[in-house]
C-alpha cells in the first residue's frame, strides 16, 4: 500500500508530506573532547525512657514541599510507560507490570478507564496524533487499540510471536508500528486491524523504532547491532547500518528528526551515531559515555542533539560541527530524555528517582522534580511544556506543573 495514500480516519485531513531537507555536506569528525530514608531527629523527654521518634520517607517529604500536584496510584506493580494525549493534556495513559493500562485525569489523578485484556506486562503505550485512539503493547505479543474517550476496545492486533518492545504512531494518520522480540516489525491500520506490512530483516530483538519525520520511511534498531531504514510501501530495506563505523553491541534507542532526513542511534557500546536517511551514510559519531546510551533526541529549533546514558551523563552536541557543547549529570543512570517542542529545553528522568529540566543552551538545571521513591522509568510532557507526567518502579505516576 502506498504510504502517501495511507487510510486516514474520518475527520482527519489527508496527509500532506513535505520534502525532507538536506543539511549540507556530509562530514565525519571526532567530537570534542538512592536516596535513603530521612530520619527525623529523636527528641528525648525529661523522664528516662520517654522518646519521640519519627521517620519520614522521600515521597512524604516531597508531598509536604508540594513538588507534584497530582498522583495516580491504581497500579499494583511497576509502571513502565506513560503518555499524555496530544490534544488533551488532562488525559494520560499508563502501562504496568500488573498487566493493565489505565486512562486517567492528570489534574485530579482520577481513574477514567481500566484497560484490561492483556495477559502479560503492558510495557508501552501511546496516543494517536489526533488523540482519538490509544495503543498498548504487551509482553503477551499483542497490541491493543482503545478509544481514548471511554476506554472501549477497538482492535486487538496479533502477529508477532514474541513480546512487543515499542510502539510508534504514524505522524499523519492512524497507522501503528510495533517492534517485537522475534526480530520483526509490524504495521497495522489501527481502526480496522488490517496488517499493512511486516518488516523482516533483523536477526534479534527489535529494541527501538520510529517513522521518519515526514512519515515516508521507517527506522528500526536491534540487538543484532544494526539499524535498518525501510520503505513502508514495499517492506523493502532502503539502507542498513551495521559493522564498521557503527555500533559494536546492541542498538538500544533511536530518534528521527522532524525537519531533516536524519536518524540518531544510541548503543550498548556507549556511542551514538548520526545517519543520513537519504544518502545511507554515517555523518557523525559521538563518544563521551562510560556506559550504554539509553535515550537520544533532536532539538527542534536549534542544531542540538542529546544523548543520555546509564553513566548518569547527558551530553548535548552541536550537529553542525559535531562538537560537544555541554555535559549534564544525574546521580544515577539516565533512562530517558525529551526536548521541549519549541524551546531548547531538555527534560530527563533517572534511576536517582528524579526528573530534571535543563536549559540546553547553557547547561543550567532549571528545576529538579522529586516525589518518586524508586527508578523513574518514563515520562511525557505536554505540548506547551508546562506539565510533566512521570511513572516509576514505585507503582505510581506523578504529575508536575512547570512554572
Amino acid at each position: 500500500m502506498d504510504t502517501d495514500e495511507l487510510p486516514i480516519e474520518a475527520g482527519m485531513e489527508e496527509a500532506e508530506f513535505i520534502n525532507p531537507d538536506d543539511i549540507g555536506e556530509e562530514r565525519v569528525e571526532e567530537p570534542m573532547d538512592e536516596a535513603a530514608h530521612h530520619d527525623m531527629e529523636q527528641e528525648e523527654g525529661e523522664s528516662e525512657g520517654e522518646q519521640e521518634a519519627e521517620e519520614m520517607n522521600d515521597e512524604e517529604l516531597d508531598a509536604i514541599a508540594g513538588n507534584n500536584f497530582a498522583s495516580f496510584n491504581d497500579h499494583t506493580d511497576a509502571v513502565y510507560a506513560i503518555a499524555l494525549n496530544p490534544q488533551n493534556e488532562d488525559l494520560a495513559v499508563t502501562a504496568g507490570g500488573d498487566d493493565v493500562a489505565y486512562l486517567w485525569q492528570t489534574t485530579t489523578g482520577a481513574q477514567l478507564a481500566k484497560l484490561t485484556g492483556h495477559a502479560d506486562s503492558v510495557v508501552c503505550c501511546a496516543f494517536s496524533q489526533d488523540g482519538s485512539l490509544v495503543a498498548t503493547g504487551s509482553y503477551d505479543a499483542t497490541v491493543k487499540i482503545w478509544r481514548s474517550d471511554n476506554g472501549e476496545l477497538v482492535q486487538s492486533l496479533e502477529g508477532p510471536s514474541q513480546e512487543i518492545e515499542w510502539l510508534s504512531w504514524h505522524p499523519k494518520g492512524n497507522v501503528i508500528l510495533a517492534g517485537s522480540g522475534d526480530g520483526t516489525v509490524w504495521m497495522w491500520l489501527a481502526s480496522t486491524g488490517q496488517c499493512m506490512q511486516v518488516f523482516s530483516g533483523h536477526t534479534q530483538r527489535v529494541t527501538c523504532g520510529a517513522f521518519s519525520g515526514d512519515g515516508k520511511l521507517i527506522c528500526t534498531g536491534s540487538e543484532d547491532s544494526s539499524a535498518i531504514v525501510w520503505n513502508p510501501k514495499t517492506g523493502a530495506q532502503v539502507h542498513k547500518f551495521t559493522g564498521f563505523n557503527f555500533h559494536e553491541g546492541h542498538v538500544l534507542c533511536l530518534a528521527t528528526s522532524e525537519d531533516h532526513p536524519l536518524m540518531l542511534t544510541g548503543g550498548e557500546d556507549g556511542s551514538a551515531k548520526l545517519a543520513h536517511l537519504e544518502h545511507g551514510k554515517i555523518v557523525g559519531s559521538f563518544s563521551n559515555h562510560d556506559n550504554s546510551v539509553e535515550s537520544v533526541g533532536f532539538c527542534k529549533h536549534h542544531p542540538f542533539l542529546a544523548t543520555a546514558g546509564l553513566d548518569g551523563k547527558i551530553n548535548i552536541w552541536d550537529y553542525n560541527t559535531l562538537s560537544l557543547r555541554h555535559t549534564l549529570t544525574h546521580e544515577a543512570g539516565v533512562i530517558k530524555l525529551m526536548w521541549h517542542m519549541s524551546e531548547p529545553l531538555l527534560y530527563t528522568c533517572s534511576m536517582d528517582k528524579t526528573l530534571k529540566l535543563w536549559d540546553g543552551r547553557n547547561a543550567s538545571c532549571m528545576k529538579t522534580f522529586t516525589g518518586h521513591s524508586d527508578n523513574v522509568l518514563d515520562f511525557g510532557i505536554s505540548r506547551s511544556g508546562n506539565m510533566i507526567a512521570s511513572c516509576s518502579d514505585d507503582h505510581t505516576a506523578l504529575v508536575y506543573f512547570v512554572e
